[in-house]
């Protein structure tokens, strides 16, 4: 098995790698982990338990069905395949802030980042059994490209506009996940990579592309 997990946060220009890297690469798309709780993980249902008082709507706040869906997923995936993620593992802890602001939740963004980030410390411990197989390119763009490629997107997508007017707290979040996976998955290969312009999006492609002929 081989994954190769396109990370970011919004606006960074996500689908566009995905779809150009299948393009010219035989690789299959594992789809989104979109919400719903099914199949629940024990692991997740004790840790709701465990911190159901802090939240008005632990399920949503926490993004219990993406972890869910995520690892159901996982389990899915045949010895012999090459996948892609277009948002994997690294993206979890952030699938959560929608229903932390829109939830209005009781405890401060410092505590809820605490919290968000022990459960995806348990996620990454359950993980470490791909670390070897996965390739992490984290791609990034400047706060102006993210706006630019969002705005009208934002009219009429409600999780977009809070995105933007909280993309603060979603950068910050993003890191500190980004930093924790780096040091639990450290015989993962991780890379960072801007996208700003139609030669990133290019170079990004080819150095997909070398990443997976090489491991």
């Amino acid at each position: 098995m081989k994954v190769l997990s396109i990370e970011g946060i919004k606006g960074t220009g996500k689908s566009t790698i995905v779809t150009k890297i299948q393009e010219n690469y035989f690789i299959r798309k594992i789809e989104k982990f979109t919400k719903g709780i099914n199949n629940l993980p024990y692991f997740l249902t004790v840790f709701r338990e465990e911190h159901k008082d802090y939240f008005y709507n632990a399920d949503s706040s926490l993004a219990l069905g993406f972890y869910a869906n995520f690892f159901n997923r996982l389990a899915e995936i045949r010895e012999s395949e090459i996948v892609i993620f277009e948002r994997g593992l690294l993206s979890l802890p952030c699938s959560g802030l929608y229903g932390y602001y829109t939830s209005q939740e009781k405890i401060s963004f410092d505590q809820y980042c605490n919290v968000a980030l022990s459960l995806y410390n348990l996620a990454l411990e359950r993980y470490r059994r791909l670390e070897r197989e996965t390739l992490f390119l984290i791609v990034e763009c400047t706060k102006g490209t993210v706006l630019d490629r969002l705005r009208y997107r934002a009219i009429k997508k409600q999780s977009d506009k809070l995105f933007l007017d909280k993309m603060d707290s979603y950068i910050h979040l993003q890191r500190l996940a980004e930093d924790m996976s780096m040091e639990t998955l450290a015989r993962s290969n991780f890379l960072r990579l801007r996208n700003e312009s139609p030669q990133d999006l290019e170079d990004i492609v080819k150095t997909a592309e070398i990443m997976l002929q090489e491991n």
